[in-house]
């Protein structure tokens, strides 16, 4: 009786073990941020205007925006302005950019596709006459909007006064960058790389790549939509640059001006922050860093217009 026991007793504990070495403790696999690179979609309505009319039909026009990125956008605050064609020829009298009438709410876990607008123009209708059977046109629309890309990814505090000292490590090589997935919002400018190394003897220094990786064209945060299309110099002189602002950790200054905002400029789409901090101890904290800017990106529908016979 005894050995059945004992027989019964190893059968049970056999089968414990193998159940946990067959149980893995799950990840924590949650992020800040969804990430990505999309910011504000812009297009046509598939059927405002269609691909191909008669010179005689009235044409109804709209533009669709979808915010894809994660930063929420009031009322009006994105704007379409219709362009590439002479818009008197089609009978458009709004050659000024137009804004949402409702907001562009961002990404999210409870809303994955975001959110989108309407914004409705005049029908088309095309004045000239068409000396052959057809005329064709490339219709474009840009849109012009402010945002905000936030990063929020994991540091090292420390100097070479204290490499004695136990804590968080400096990893070299290709273990340095601190950028992981989930790290940094979803929006066109994008934080690329973070990686870290001591300057002189007390302090940490940060290089923060910053690069556009959308398909339009920024500019900087205060600027209006319509003075960039009205002033060429304006214009220039407020592209590729982009505002930040280091919120966490304390006491940290980039750049000539050492404070912990300013002002960059991306050469070929993308510029390399230089950050530094005074360290007195070792520990682990958080970089918190918002870039804010203005972006315009632009589409383009081919239409057919057939003479009216």
């Amino acid at each position: 009786m005894n050995n059945k026991v004992l027989a019964l007793f190893l059968i049970f504990s056999l089968l414990f073990v193998a159940a946990q070495c067959g149980t893995t403790t799950p990840k924590d696999t949650a992020t800040t941020f969804i990430g990505g690179s999309n910011g504000v979609e812009i297009a046509f309505k598939e059927t405002a205007p269609i691909a191909e009319f008669q010179q005689t039909d009235s044409v109804p026009l709209t533009v669709v925006l979808k915010n894809k990125g994660e930063s929420d956008l009031i009322t009006g605050a994105a704007k379409v302005k219709l362009f590439g064609v002479n818009l008197d020829s089609f009978s458009i009298a709004t050659n000024t950019y137009k804004g949402t009438s409702g907001p562009l709410k961002k990404v999210s876990s409870i809303s994955p596709e975001g959110s989108e607008q309407e914004v409705n123009f005049e029908n088309i209708k095309y004045k000239l006459q068409i000396p052959g059977n057809e005329v064709n046109y490339a219709l474009k629309a840009k849109v012009c909007y402010p945002y905000e890309t936030d990063t929020f990814a994991s540091l090292c505090i420390r100097s070479k006064l204290l490499e004695k000292e136990v804590g968080c490590t400096l990893d070299e090589g290709k273990n340095a960058e601190r950028i992981k997935t989930g790290d940094v919002s979803s929006a066109p400018i994008q934080v690329t790389s973070l990686t870290e190394k001591t300057r002189g003897s007390d302090q940490i220094q940060f290089a923060i790549k910053i690069e556009n990786k959308g398909t339009g064209k920024v500019y900087t945060a205060n600027s209006d939509c319509e003075a960039l299309d009205k002033d060429t110099i304006k214009k220039l002189d407020s592209e590729n640059k982009i505002s930040y602002e280091i919120t966490n950790p304390a006491g940290v200054k980039c750049g000539s001006s050492e404070t912990n905002k300013g002002d960059i400029t991306l050469v070929n789409n993308a510029y390399t922050l230089n950050c530094w901090k005074t360290v007195d101890s070792v520990y682990e904290d958080k970089l918190n860093l918002k870039l804010n800017y203005v972006y315009i990106s632009d589409t383009t529908k081919n239409i057919k217009i057939f003479k009216t016979i």
